[in-house]
């Protein structure tokens, strides 16, 4: 893909020939890149003829293409949302947040708590990664970061015990570098705009499954309108890599 991973772009190093100043994302990017992920994540948990959960979402998984519009990728070990109930009645099941059978599966700091517990595959996992994804985007910082592990804390945890008190204690440096050139007006709109994420990252990250919104809950709320989820059909390009085989849905 023309712009690497997402990973890459957050975290470049020498041997994959990206520099660190460089290639630093703006703080429009990055609100883009979120709301292009939340959309994709949305149809496929709720208007695709097949729902998916994605069970491995994160940086490393998601694309930019030249227009710097992410693309959600590798679904090797994506779960279709369908039992032996619904498939002898022709239709999907709606329960726990569209679940399928026991199996600890993602990235480690990734994956949702209640997985460790053998909870059910869920959509409510794929949220709680999203909202990892989401901090990470904010802090630049990856939740398997040193100072997490030596705290005992985690990143959702990091975040709000330090935003509060002072937004420049959790957010990237780079962006708060871009931040100061800019009008005390425009810095305002975007200070918010920062909190709204943190936010957004708190909530889909909270402990207990049943608390985390569903993708279409917080699309509609913060990064879209859901008069426009037909049009994002094709808008936001996602791809569905599945057993060798790539789908533009």
């Amino acid at each position: 893909m023309a712009n690497g991973s997402l990973d890459a772009r957050l975290y470049p190093h020498a041997e994959n020939g990206l520099s660190a100043g460089s290639l630093d994302l703006c703080l429009l990017q990055r609100v883009n890149i979120c709301s292009d992920i939340a959309q994709g994540m949305a149809y496929l948990h709720h208007h695709s003829p097949v729902k998916v959960i994605h069970c491995d979402l994160r940086p490393r998984n998601v694309l930019l293409n030249d227009d710097m519009i992410a693309l959600v990728s590798d679904f090797g070990i994506a779960r279709l949302v369908m039992t032996v109930e619904a498939a002898s009645n022709g239709g999907m099941i709606e329960n726990m947040g569209n679940s399928t059978a026991n199996m600890l599966c993602g990235s480690i700091s990734y994956i949702a708590p209640e997985y460790g517990f053998r909870a059910s595959t869920s959509t409510k996992g794929d949220v709680y990664s999203f909202g990892v994804l989401v901090l990470e985007m904010v802090t630049r910082k990856r939740p398997t970061d040193d100072m997490f592990v030596a705290a005992g804390q985690s990143l959702h945890k990091y975040v709000k015990n330090h935003y509060i008190v002072r937004l420049e204690n959790v957010v990237d440096h780079s962006l708060l570098r871009a931040l100061r050139d800019q009008s005390r007006e425009v810095m305002r709109m975007w200070e918010v705009a920062i909190g709204e994420l943190i936010e957004l990252g708190l909530l889909c990250t909270q402990e207990s499954a049943s608390m985390r919104p569903t993708m279409l809950d917080r699309l509609c709320r913060r990064l879209g309108s859901p008069q426009e989820l037909p049009k994002w059909r094709y808008h936001c390009h996602i791809l569905i890599f599945t057993r060798n085989i790539i789908f533009n849905i």
